[in-house]
């Protein structure tokens, strides 16, 4: 099981750049060009890191045709079919095996939805990996939701109610992932030179006032309000 987790790790170190660099591009980049045609700047920047995507996709394609994802595909499906897991003698693992199928589900998905509601709670004082990992945690229960669905492990209701909550936390804990992995990329791709290192920090600060300005500007207009009330 760890050769498999390793190699998994692998694949995804492989898919990563293509992914990230395709996000920032798509959802970020060019809809805010597409709103600024005037900008030159963000043209260069936009066909810079369309460069960077292309390398990624190349370096994706490259490890999906390789004969170790080849490997890694039939591993899995071996491991699936007759691995360690199904073979343990040990009575605890050989019991837990024997369960129904609906008391596994029950239990395993309570389980994990209780402690994501806990780390939920506290999600202002985690930090970006933390909060990473949190996504990742609401993704597999999501999955497993679906995948035990014909089980029926709890109220339809409560149950559409349940996955609405499980899959707006992800989106938007994925929103946050995005945005840390782009401020890291960008950092990165800063730091050819001091000069774009420069420009990169004048960025950053512009655009956070740019951020906030929407903020200042309603309560501007809300202050503007009361002076007139009071006038």
């Amino acid at each position: 099981m760890h050769g498999l987790k390793r190699e998994l790790k692998w694949l995804t170190e492989q898919l990563g750049l293509a992914r990230d660099i395709d996000v920032f591009v798509s959802k970020t980049l060019a809809p805010y060009r597409a709103k600024h045609p005037d900008r030159q700047e963000l043209e260069l920047l936009e066909h810079d890191f369309e460069r960077t995507r292309n390398a990624g996709f190349a370096t994706a394609r490259a490890a999906a045709e390789s004969e170790r994802f080849r490997s890694l595909v039939l591993d899995c499906a071996l491991w699936l079919l007759d691995g360690g897991w199904r073979n343990d003698t040990d009575a605890l693992r050989q019991a837990l095996r024997e369960r129904l199928a609906r008391t596994f589900a029950q239990d395993e998905l309570g389980r994990r939805i209780h402690k994501i509601s806990k780390q939920a709670r506290k999600l202002e004082r985690l930090d970006g990996r933390k909060r990473h990992k949190l996504r990742i945690a609401v993704k597999k229960v999501r999955y497993g939701r679906e995948f035990f669905a014909t089980l029926r492990c709890d109220g339809r209701k409560a149950g559409r109610k349940l996955d609405r909550a499980l899959k707006r936390l992800q989106s938007e804990l994925g929103t946050l992932n995005d945005m840390r992995v782009h401020l890291e990329r960008a950092r990165k791709f800063a730091s050819t030179s001091k000069a774009a290192q420069k420009a990169f920090a004048i960025g950053y600060l512009t655009g956070r006032e740019e951020t906030s300005a929407g903020d200042v500007l309603t309560n501007a207009l809300a202050t503007g309000k009361r002076l007139q009330a009071a006038a």
